[in-house]
């Protein structure tokens, strides 16, 4: 229920995102999860248009805070998950909704690390790309160069909860979603830069 209430936030961001420019067309087809473009009023950065939406957001939120973006993303309007093919099992379709939490949670992450440096030394980079069976994103950011506590192989968050306990919950959702549909996630960090993949 934690998990599932720190990533709802994502869908609200890209929620109050579309409603902000007016986007109710959108609002309504993210709401059923399928993916259609509109290029009016909003950044284009990939076809999907709840990712676009969630890009566009996190956007926004590095302007007002002065940390550098980079983005790069290849996404149609809608994904699926073809790894069962060969098999000849079912497609498993990877919805809008699993792709929002994904990259909300690794750029809120993202933000969070940039906005512990000075101005001058905060910076993000996302790449999100995908082929016939597989979606990659991938985040690259600065920090402060130092890990504190480490559960399994995840880094957890100095960020305290309501209970006072690290919180930590994006990248167990994020880790979680990957395996969910066969993927792997991986994080890595070193000479101030952290990488989630």
């Amino acid at each position: 229920i934690r998990i599932i209430r720190h990533d709802y936030k994502h869908e609200l961001g890209a929620i109050k995102y579309l409603l902000k420019n007016g986007e109710i067309e959108e609002l309504k087809h993210f709401l059923e999860l399928p993916g259609h473009i509109d290029r009016s009023g909003i950044r284009l950065y990939c076809k999907n248009t709840v990712v676009n939406a969630v890009l566009a957001h996190y956007a926004d939120i590095c302007t007002q805070n002065e940390i550098p973006l980079e983005v790069k993303a290849v996404l149609p309007a809608s994904i699926y998950n073809a790894s069962a093919s060969d098999s000849g099992q079912k497609y498993e379709k990877l919805n809008n909704y699993d792709l929002c939490v994904a990259a909300g949670n690794l750029l809120e992450n993202a933000i969070e690390a940039s906005l512990g440096l000075p101005q001058e030394k905060r910076w993000i980079e996302i790449n999100i790309d995908h082929n016939q069976d597989r979606v990659l994103i991938a985040v690259k950011n600065a920090f402060c160069g130092s890990i504190g506590t480490i559960l399994g192989d995840l880094p957890v968050s100095s960020k305290k909860g309501r209970s006072g306990h690290a919180r930590g919950l994006g990248l167990k959702s994020v880790k979680a979603l990957c395996e969910s549909f066969n993927g792997i996630f991986m994080c890595s960090w070193d000479n101030g830069v952290f990488s989630a993949n």
